[in-house]
């Protein structure tokens, strides 16, 4: 973490959510960008970046804001898991309620949130 924030420089304070924190970075290609690191200790310019959630934009056609979780799944297939957002554990995730769709590959993660609705609203790649 400490190499990305040194080059771009933090937009605003790093966020704690369920698992870990998520951080801003100065400049437009962050824009809607989070880099997502872990939360073990205090000092995170040691962290480790393990994943990327973009909450606008488009990847490979999903569309944020416009792609409907009906629309992946015909493409993409049935999840290996769905989880469901309740506001609560939304409010955790610094999301909204709905629900997130998780495909694995490789020893990586896209996970899908789609809101109540099912429009796509987060993309995450994980580690």
């Amino acid at each position: 973490v400490r190499e990305a924030v040194e080059e771009r420089h933090l937009l605003i304070d790093p966020d704690l959510y369920a698992d870990g924190r998520m951080f801003s970075l100065e400049g437009g290609c962050f824009r809607n960008v989070f880099l997502l690191t872990d939360k073990l200790s205090e000092n995170w310019d040691r962290s480790v970046i393990d994943g990327i959630r973009v909450d606008s934009g488009c990847l490979y056609g999903l569309r944020i804001g416009q792609t409907r979780r009906e629309e992946w799944l015909a493409v993409l297939g049935e999840p290996a898991s769905t989880v469901t957002f309740d506001p609560d554990r939304a409010e955790m995730h610094r999301t909204v309620p709905g629900s997130r769709d998780y495909y694995e590959w490789g020893g990586h993660q896209l996970r899908l949130h789609s809101d109540e609705e099912g429009t796509l609203v987060s993309i995450l790649l994980c580690e």
